[in-house]
């Protein structure tokens, strides 16, 4: 593991990246919390936190946005929905 340190930044920024580009194909908001908590990964590997703090960055932070922002999402969505159904019913 002590190998792989000098390299986290870039594999951080790859698992980012990763999730970016699922998200971009997929559309539905599948990935986008990954990225996140990723970047985040990414900072605290750039301030030196050790690999442990880093997974428990990334988890915690993944499962902190995904709670918090899932529900508003849905709900915009679920919006975006009614309201293109009933354009169409016109």
């Amino acid at each position: 593991m002590e190998n792989l340190l000098p390299y986290l930044l870039w594999i951080w920024l790859g698992v980012a990246l990763t999730a970016i580009i699922v998200e971009i194909c997929t559309t539905t908001l599948v990935s986008v919390w990954f990225a996140v908590g990723a970047l985040a990964a990414m900072v605290a590997s750039a301030l030196g936190a050790p690999f442990a703090a880093q997974i428990a960055v990334f988890l915690a932070l993944s499962i902190l946005v995904l709670a918090l922002a899932r529900p508003l999402t849905r709900r915009f969505l679920a919006c975006l929905l009614y309201t293109s159904d009933a354009a169409d019913d016109k």
